[in-house]
Formats: C-alpha cells, sequence, structure tokens
C-alpha cells in the first residue's frame, strides 16, 4: 500500500494499493522513498512494472513539473531541467542512488547573449522570460566531474518559446580515468579489451567498465573513487588463456596491483604487459 502526498489525475484516496508481479518486470519499492508511480489498471487492480514511467521522485522533478503544469493549467518555464548524479548501476534497481546536485551554474546561450542560472535544492533550475530562439545548454560541474547530457554531450541544443516543452537533464559523472597500453613481452601491441574491476573500498553495485584496445591502446573514463584492478580479456578470435590477465601482467589475483583513483584522478601511460 501506498501513501499518496499528490494526485496528477483521479481521486483514489490518501492511499492506494498498487501490485507489481514477482517476475524480471517486477518493480521494487523501499520503504520511507517517494516515488512517481504510473500504474495500470488490470481486472480492476491497478499494476506497476518496470517497464512503466514509475521513477524516484527525486529523478523524476521535471516530470512532475510537467504533469503539475498539465493538471492545473500553468504554463511551463522556457527552459528547464534537473542535474543528478549519474548511479554506478545504472538499471532501474541503482535509481535509488540518484541524488539531486544544487548550487550547479546552468548556462544558456544564444546570440542574443548568454543566461544564467543555478541548480536549486531539488536539483531542477529553469529559465523564465528568455526571447525566443534556439539556445545552447550547459551546466558547470563541480571540481572532478562532468555534466553531460544522453551520456556523452557537454551541452545540447533546445528551443525557448517556440512551442518545445521538453526538460534538459543532465547526469553528473566522476571523472575518473586510466589509460596506456597493451602489449606483449616483445613490444607489439595486442587487440582485445581492458576492464576496470571496482574492489572497494565501498561497495559498489555495478558492472566493471571497459575500454577496446586501440592500436595497443586504452582508455577508461567517468571512474568513481577507489581502488580498481585492470583485466585484460583478447578479442574473440584470439585465443584466450584460461584465467584472467591482471595488470601489470599476472594471472594471479593476489599479484595484481591495485590502482588508487581519488575524485577525478587522472591515471595515464600505464604499461600492461600480456604473454
Amino acid at each position: 500500500m501506498l501513501s499518496v502526498s499528490e494526485r496528477f489525475r483521479g481521486n483514489l484516496g490518501n492511499s492506494v494499493v498498487v501490485q507489481t508481479d514477482t517476475s524480471d518486470c517486477s518493480y521494487s519499492f523501499e520503504v520511507g522513498h517517494e516515488y512517481l508511480v504510473f500504474a495500470n489498471e488490470f481486472q480492476g487492480n491497478l499494476t506497476v512494472n518496470k517497464c512503466t514511467a514509475t521513477r524516484p521522485a527525486k529523478m523524476a522533478v521535471t516530470t512532475i513539473q510537467q504533469l503539475q503544469a498539465l493538471r492545473d493549467g500553468t504554463a511551463l518555464p522556457d527552459l528547464f531541467g534537473f542535474a543528478g548524479t549519474h548511479p554506478a548501476d545504472s538499471s532501474e534497481t541503482g535509481w535509488e542512488q540518484v541524488q539531486p546536485v544544487p548550487g550547479l551554474t546552468v548556462t544558456a546561450r544564444s546570440e542574443l547573449g548568454d543566461y544564467r542560472t543555478q541548480t536549486s535544492t531539488n536539483g531542477s533550475y529553469a529559465f523564465r522570460g528568455l526571447p525566443k530562439g534556439r539556445y545552447q545548454v550547459s551546466v558547470q560541474p563541480p571540481v572532478g566531474r562532468l555534466a553531460l547530457w544522453d551520456g556523452g554531450a557537454d551541452h545540447v541544443g533546445a528551443n525557448a518559446g517556440l512551442g518545445n516543452s521538453c526538460p534538459v537533464n543532465f547526469e553528473i559523472y566522476y571523472d575518473g580515468r586510466i589509460s596506456g597500453t597493451v602489449a606483449r613481452r616483445d613490444g607489439q601491441p595486442v587487440s582485445g579489451s581492458v576492464f576496470a574491476w571496482f574492489e572497494g573500498p565501498d561497495s559498489l553495485n555495478a558492472a566493471p567498465v571497459g575500454s577496446q584496445v586501440n592500436n595497443g591502446h586504452f582508455e577508461i573514463v567517468r571512474l568513481w573513487p577507489g581502488l580498481y584492478r585492470l583485466v585484460f580479456q583478447p578479442n574473440a578470435q584470439v585465443a584466450s588463456p584460461t584465467r584472467p590477465i591482471y595488470y601489470q601482467g599476472t594471472q594471479v589475483v593476489s599479484e595484481a596491483t591495485e590502482i588508487q583513483l581519488g575524485d577525478g584522478t587522472h591515471v595515464d601511460g600505464l604499461q600492461f604487459t600480456i604473454f
């Protein structure tokens, strides 16, 4: 049973029973957390699964703004959006990890000039009264971080006053990086992939982050602070050893070199030897 704090459609009272199945599509609610819930009605019951737009409320700020405007008949800002942390686990089980990032400077740039505002305590920002036109929107991230739209761009084009009411949301990534070369003992470069395995000190429910080896070079980006071990995996067409090869060149885990990353640390120029 869920307690209702705000309604956008209908009137089901102050509490509502929402069902979710036990399959891989089930949605796991956590006690004490607030959610924006999109439920489907089936045979008189309200059901929710992870394929709906149900999300923790703290990462659905702009969707809530849109629903409030639709319900109340009010106008949305000329440009608006949200800045939140990128979770280590990017699946639905990691959504609870997303945190709003307040106090970031947001710039909307056009031929008419630059306009600035800041993200609020819930991570949202809004521009009102902008001249109509096309803008480039960017966010100044904290030191050692990256602010990216759609996982790869540091800015995005958006319309103001031209009928475009879509939010422009940014994710704040850690800017840790490990890069270097991979070669055989005779110095010849190899092909394959290098993966960074997070070793602690905290627990991150996330898959290893990898990089293709191109002409003997690799670069693994957007890494969280902590300890890492590097593991080399050859291409599928290349005969693979029976056990993984760890940096600097061993198949014994206890002999693998641990790499310490701070907040935004870049460790470059590593030489990974394969045998």
